[in-house]
C-alpha cells in the first residue's frame, strides 16, 4: 500500500498474489499515506502490526469465540498486557523505534450484544488501559433505533466523557 500511495506504478508478487503495473491515483492527501492499522489478537497479527503497520487493533473477545472470530480471545486486561509486552519485545527484536499505536474497547462496553453501558466500569477501565499502553479507544454503543442510540450517546457523553476529562 505504501508503494501504491506514491502514485508510481507498482509491480510486486507474493505467495498467493501478483500486482503487475498497478497505479493508485489520486495519491492520498495525507503523506506518506494514511496510517495502516492491523487487527487481530494472534501473535502473527501483532508481528504484522509491528513490522508493517502504524497501529494494532486487538479486540476483547470471550473464551470460546476463537472459531467464530478467527482470532484468539482476550478476556482480561492481563491477557492484553501480555500481548502488548510481546509487541514491545518484537519491536525491539526487529529494530522498530516508532511507537505502535494500540486501540482497545474499555470494559463496560460490549461489541457482541446490545447490553447497556456500565459507565463506572468504562471510566475505571480507561485509566487502566492507558496504563497498559493503549493509545486510542473504540466505542460501540447499543441501540436498535435512532432514538435509543441517541439516548445512549447522550448518557455516554454525560456519564463517561465528562468524568474522563477529569482524569
Amino acid at each position: 500500500m505504501r508503494a501504491a500511495w506514491t502514485g508510481e506504478s507498482v509491480t510486486a508478487t507474493g505467495r498467493h498474489w501478483e500486482a503487475t503495473g498497478n497505479t493508485m491515483l489520486p495519491r492520498p492527501a495525507q503523506q506518506p499515506g494514511p496510517p495502516i492499522w492491523v487487527g487481530g489478537n494472534s501473535r502473527r497479527a501483532i508481528r504484522r502490526a509491528v513490522e508493517l503497520g502504524d497501529g494494532w487493533m486487538p479486540m476483547p473477545s470471550p473464551a470460546g469465540s476463537e472459531r467464530r472470530l478467527h482470532t484468539p480471545p482476550i478476556t482480561s486486561h492481563e491477557e492484553l498486557a501480555t500481548r502488548i509486552r510481546y509487541a514491545r519485545e518484537h519491536a525491539a527484536s526487529v529494530g522498530r523505534t516508532a511507537p505502535l499505536e494500540i486501540v482497545f474497547m474499555p470494559d463496560g462496553l460490549d461489541m457482541f450484544t446490545n447490553a447497556g453501558i456500565d459507565a463506572t466500569r468504562v471510566v475505571d477501565g480507561i485509566g487502566e488501559l492507558a496504563g497498559l499502553g493503549v493509545t486510542y479507544l473504540t466505542v460501540s454503543l447499543p441501540g436498535d433505533t435512532r432514538a435509543v442510540f441517541l439516548d445512549q450517546l447522550e448518557s455516554f457523553a454525560r456519564d463517561v466523557l465528562e468524568p474522563v476529562r477529569e482524569l
